[in-house]
């Protein structure tokens, strides 16, 4: 998989102009004694402290955050660029895209936690927990099911993606038993550590970065090959490549004749490795067969 961007490795995130702060802006707002009051939105506009984090990351001068532009209100806008941060829901972006894209370029950040240490809060006293590790890791191709909400706007030539990769303290407040199901936890913030790998991806700028180098080697592939070189599960796997097609990265192709086994003629006997070759083919199961699309967007396949 490749990485569009620059990989950071300190605790607290570097600026633009490369210095390492002491602390994130946000954070002199909050009390890490007492983080029973981060489940209340910090911020303009009520937003949550990983917005504002990556907000201010991106944008350290507050004179082009929080932006009315036709209508709307941009995160961040200097001159023809707009960043919007969206944790999560893009179906909420639509009004936005709609607006901005016909006249400024627009770069949707998508944050994934990739490493996540979880605090439960006592929701009498306010106390949090230990922390604990969670045994989940985030993946960068999660975006794919968000973009599943937005899909007349992939061949946007104005809008690009970047997934950026965090490490978030995650607190949560339990919650009791509903309709006979077990214990669950609300997520009430979630407060980023540090920042890791960034990638970008869109009309403009290709989908490379999200589709794993193995699948980029291959004359054809399945959703189970996709799956299985990006350590997804089948239905998310699937999302992916249909985001892919609808991107124009990639393209739905007939059934290649190397999957067809040969009929086998009456009386024939076939060879073991004939036989493996017959069960392997019937075991695969596949019935879609994809090939990623090697032209630019811009021009058209038949070039």
């Amino acid at each position: 998989m490749g990485v569009h961007s620059r990989l950071f490795h300190d605790i607290m995130p570097i600026n633009k102009t490369g210095e390492t702060p002491q602390k994130l802006s946000h954070q002199a707002e909050y009390d890490p004694e007492d983080p029973s009051a981060r489940d209340v939105g910090i911020g303009t506009l009520g937003e949550k402290t990983l917005h504002a984090a990556l907000k201010n990351y991106y944008e350290p001068d507050a004179a082009f955050r929080e932006i009315k532009y036709r209508g709307c209100v941009a995160d961040i806008m200097r001159g023809d660029d707009i960043i919007e941060i969206q944790t999560s829901n893009f179906i909420k972006l639509k009004p936005k895209l709609s607006r901005f894209c016909p006249t400024k370029k627009v770069t949707v950040v998508y944050p994934v936690a990739r490493h996540k240490m979880i605090l439960t809060i006592d929701p009498l006293t306010g106390a949090a927990g230990p922390r604990r590790k969670s045994p989940k890791t985030g993946s960068p191709y999660e975006i794919y099911s968000e973009l599943t909400h937005i899909i007349p706007f992939l061949a946007e030539p104005n809008l690009k993606f970047r997934v950026v990769m965090v490490d978030v303290d995650e607190y949560r407040v339990p919650r009791d038993k509903w309709n006979g199901k077990v214990k669950t936890f609300t997520r009430t913030e979630r407060i980023p550590t540090a920042i890791g790998e960034e990638y970008e991806v869109g009309y403009s700028v290709g989908w490379d970065a999200l589709i794993p180098d193995e699948i980029k080697t291959l004359d054809y592939f399945t959703i189970k090959d996709f799956a299985k070189f990006a350590s997804l599960k089948y239905h998310a796997a699937n999302a992916a490549v249909n985001m892919l097609v609808y991107a124009k990265a990639a393209k739905r192709i007939p059934k290649p004749e190397s999957m067809k086994a040969a009929p086998k003629k009456r009386g024939e006997k076939l060879s073991e490795a004939e036989a493996a070759a017959r069960e392997a083919i019937k075991k695969d199961g596949s019935r879609n067969f994809y090939q990623l699309v090697k032209n630019s967007p811009d021009k058209p396949e038949n070039e």
